[in-house]
């Protein structure tokens, strides 16, 4: 398995915080780099420069980070090709591939 990890954007969480997003590939090592196996979405959020008093990432932070990746499954939105909400993590991606199953205990 190759992993490919694209960094690059920034989204502002609220007025305090800003997340800096990363797009994940998973590509089989003798596959198609242009055809990955998995992609995930992810941002990150850095809560240094606030001080140990204020959780940078509030209820309405998370709120509005849901409500703007929600809208890359939304239908009329010019990445909605590329986005399948439905689909499985990449933690239940990875146990199938190796033949085991995230729904049965070990």
């Amino acid at each position: 398995m190759k992993q490919t990890v694209l960094e690059g954007p920034i989204f502002e969480v609220d007025n305090d915080t800003n997340a800096k997003c990363a797009l994940i590939l998973w590509h089989h090592h003798n596959a198609n780099e242009h055809t990955p196996l998995v992609a995930e979405f992810s941002f990150r959020y850095d809560d240094k420069l606030l001080g140990p008093e204020r959780e940078p990432f509030t209820v309405q932070a998370a709120r509005h980070s849901y409500n703007i990746l929600q809208e890359f499954g939304n239908a009329n939105a010019l990445i909605a090709k590329w986005v399948d909400l439905d689909s499985p993590t990449k933690t239940r991606f990875a146990f199938s591939f190796l033949g085991n199953s995230l729904d049965r205990p070990a």
